[in-house]
């Protein structure tokens, strides 16, 4: 269900309407908007949102009052990832201003209104931890700046704010259990939550710690995450990897064999080859504050952020890029300043690279290819190691800037040819080696991390 907000300049009416055809990718789709009878206006401005709780007053014409506030689900908003599916708590909100009244069709894109909290903990002893009804991400210092429901929030959908008053901040986040829930040894206790962060520039998130309440009492980490240095993002997902061991509880890194980027919270997964831990999937990380444009705009000396194909627009099928062969980085945007893997990881360098192949033996191209997504022609992968080696291709200085997707993949290290030029790690589809190659630095391709 989508609830609307109809302005003409002079009514407002309240109304909903159902999503059809759901495209594939599910990022997509359609529904319809009825124009209210005997508008008169050229124009008119259509705001718009799904999930999170029901419009304040009646459906149609409403000219006075609480215009376009919902009044959002009541408190908790964490606990297992069915509860909060079953209570439609994550809220995207639209609006569209200046819109035709004779255009048969309009555009309007979701921007979503708070973020998701997951918390996985695993129980690595061999003791049950017994009757586990909350657990909280909480401050021992400060504010947590995610808007929470005094009573019962309420979000202006016209203006695309909390209404004052309705909301505070606390200093801990809290995920409920149903019931009393028992944590064998080797089992995990997962708990998802939808908070919305608070974008003003000063709230930046203090160091935070979990805590764990059962029969026994609580349990609270022995250790914290890191204060945040800029507001914590709207639209993404943060994971809170957490283990007991009997005695203590404490955060991990790594769940299971994935790593968790503390950047932006993406999960990889990693694999173990001999004596390195690589990343089993390129890196796909870039900076909040930066906009991934076009192919045709790229430098030696300042930081580009690419996806394979894209130009600017949204279009889902080139994004799709993203999720399957990561960002491609220039020079300056992977290896300036600290790097750009996560803390405890690194690009790594020709040696480490031939290291690698050393382990793998012969035929390396071979063994450390994904099976799928290559061209035809030539040997078909066998990804014996886990490696998962995809052609992502590469982004140059000349038109149309894309090359090779499906062909190629190419990796950085960290070493440099000259002032203008780097080594690259490269696998063709028809070629059962890895090859190192110099290229300019203002072409941008795929980084694989290994850790320190």
């Amino acid at each position: 269900m989508i609830w609307l907000v109809f302005n003409d300049g002079e009514n407002f009416v309240h109304s909903n309407t159902t999503v059809t055809a759901v495209s594939t990718n599910g990022k997509r789709a359609e529904f319809e908007v009825e124009v209210p009878e005997g508008s008169n206006a050229e124009t008119f401005n259509l705001y718009g949102y799904y999930g999170g709780g029901q419009l304040t007053g009646s459906l149609g014409v409403i000219n006075s009052g609480e215009l376009g506030i919902v009044n959002l689900q009541s408190a908790p908003w964490g606990g297992p990832l069915p509860a909060l599916e079953d209570a439609d708590l994550v809220m995207l909100r639209f609006a569209a201003t200046g819109l035709d009244m004779e255009s048969p069709e309009i555009s309007v894109t979701f921007q979503h209104v708070g973020s998701l909290f997951k918390i996985f903990l695993e129980n690595t002893s061999t003791t049950t931890l017994q009757g586990v009804t909350s657990v909280q991400i909480f401050s021992e210092t400060d504010s947590i700046y995610a808007y929470q429901p005094v009573d019962t929030a309420q979000y202006d959908v016209i203006n695309g704010k909390f209404i004052e008053g309705s909301t505070t901040y606390l200093n801990e986040l809290t995920f409920l259990t149903v019931g009393a829930d028992d944590v064998g040894p080797s089992e995990v206790l997962e708990l998802w939550g939808w908070y919305p962060p608070s974008q003003e520039p000063d709230h930046s998130w203090p160091a935070l710690k979990l805590r764990l309440t059962y029969v026994g009492g609580e349990l609270v980490t022995t250790d914290t995450k890191p204060a945040r240095t800029a507001p914590t993002a709207i639209g993404r997902a943060y994971h809170f990897y957490a283990t007991y061991d009997g005695a203590d509880l404490s955060f991990s890194d790594v769940y299971k064999q994935k790593l968790i980027d503390s950047c932006d919270q993406s999960q990889y997964n990693t694999i173990v080859i001999g004596a390195q831990t690589w990343m089993a999937e390129n890196l796909r990380f870039y900076p909040s504050d930066y906009t991934i444009g076009g192919g045709d705009t790229g430098s030696i000396t300042d930081p580009y952020y690419y996806v394979y194909g894209y130009d600017g627009v949204n279009q889902d099928p080139i994004l799709q890029n993203l999720n399957l062969s990561g960002v491609l980085y220039n020079w300056a945007a992977a290896l300036d300043g600290a790097g750009i893997c996560p803390e405890g990881w690194h690009i790594p360098s020709v040696g480490e690279w031939q290291q690698l192949v050393t382990t793998v033996g012969t035929d390396p191209g071979i063994k450390l290819k994904d099976p799928l997504w290559w061209q035809a022609g030539g040997a078909v992968g066998t990804n014996n190691f886990g490696f998962t080696a995809r052609p992502g291709g590469v982004r140059t200085a000349t038109a149309p800037y894309y090359y090779n997707i499906g062909t190629h993949g190419y990796w950085l290290t960290s070493e440099i040819e000259s002032t203008t030029e780097m080594k690259v790690a490269s696998i063709a589809y028809d070629v059962n080696e890895i090859v190192f190659s110099n290229a300019p630095r203002d072409f941008a391709v795929s980084v694989r991390c290994v850790r320190d």
